[in-house]
């Protein structure tokens, strides 16, 4: 049984292998049809024991999976303001190019891809997992949506607030997020992180959050070339990973941390951030089974 199984596996991954190197035009996963937006996939897979959630995380089949690139996307990202709806429509358009990417991933590692539905929205919204008040973006494991407040931008340093691919970077994060519920990860931390001390959970968050840090780095590595990704904003994704971690956020709300937060510190942000993007492999982004240093 376990030779059939690992059989499937390699051919499943011969698939994919040969699949991204169909057409001409430079790009992969060119005939992968990318699903519309869905408001109904299937379930989060969750473990059922302890033990079943810790391989789900340490040996994950998709970090046995090499991203696709480059891969076409047309969307484009200026700064300046945009509506809400005009934004929607703009990362809704942005999805395409991220499932286009992490789909042909995923089944290749055995998962169900989607494409989730966006939610832009101003002051508070409403989803399956309460009410969010602004300046956020989040991914929502119960409707599997993902959900961007614009005024997050305002949470950034002057420096970093129009930066132009901000809102690439911010869903290509939440994004990851949707890619851990698909592939289980999502469901093994939470699992294992309500069976811990308050310190243990706290550390299995922010290992779930640097690691969307790193697949949101794989991602737009992959989708550089449309992009139109400079060195200097290669460098700048970096520095708004920074901007965005415990102690950096901390320090400018005026509220000190007292001890470890649950998305990581900004230099350890940045250093996930910068190790997706400089990778194809996105088992590089397995923090998981990375020392805890790296995820504090």
């Amino acid at each position: 049984m376990l030779l059939v199984v690992v059989g499937g596996l390699l051919v499943t991954l011969l698939i994919y292998t040969l699949a991204r190197q169909v057409g001409g035009s430079g790009y992969q996963n060119e005939d992968y049809k990318v699903p519309p937006s869905s408001e109904t996939p299937p379930a989060v897979p969750i473990p059922d024991t302890e033990a079943e959630a810790n391989e789900w995380l340490t040996n994950n089949g998709l970090y046995k999976i090499d991203m696709a690139a480059p891969i076409k996307c047309t969307t484009t990202f200026e700064s300046g303001t945009l509506s809400d709806s005009d934004r929607e429509k703009q990362i809704d358009d942005y999805m395409e190019c991220l499932t286009r990417a992490w789909g042909p991933a995923l089944e290749a590692a055995g998962y169900t891809a989607y494409r989730p539905k966006v939610t832009v929205f101003s002051g508070e919204v409403q989803t399956e997992c309460g009410t969010s008040k602004s300046q956020n973006a989040f991914y929502c494991a119960m409707d599997q949506e993902l959900y961007l407040a614009q005024d997050i931008a305002e949470v950034m340093t002057s420096k970093n607030r129009d930066a132009r691919l901000l809102f690439a970077w911010i869903m290509a994060h939440e994004y990851g997020h949707a890619v851990q519920g698909r592939s289980g990860l999502f469901g093994a931390s939470t699992l294992l992180s309500h069976e811990s001390s308050k310190s243990q959970a706290l550390e299995y968050y922010r290992r779930a959050e640097t690691q969307a840090d790193c697949f949101a780095g794989v991602v737009v590595n992959s989708l550089s070339k449309d992009l139109a990704i400079s060195d200097e904003e290669r460098s700048g994704l970096g520095d708004l990973s920074f901007e965005i971690g415990d102690d950096q956020l901390s320090e400018r709300l005026g509220k000190p941390l007292e001890g470890p937060g649950d998305h990581g510190t900004g230099a350890n942000r940045r250093t996930w951030t910068e190790r997706g993007l400089g990778t194809q492999q996105i088992g590089t982004c397995n923090t998981f089974t990375a020392p805890a240093s790296e995820v504090e």
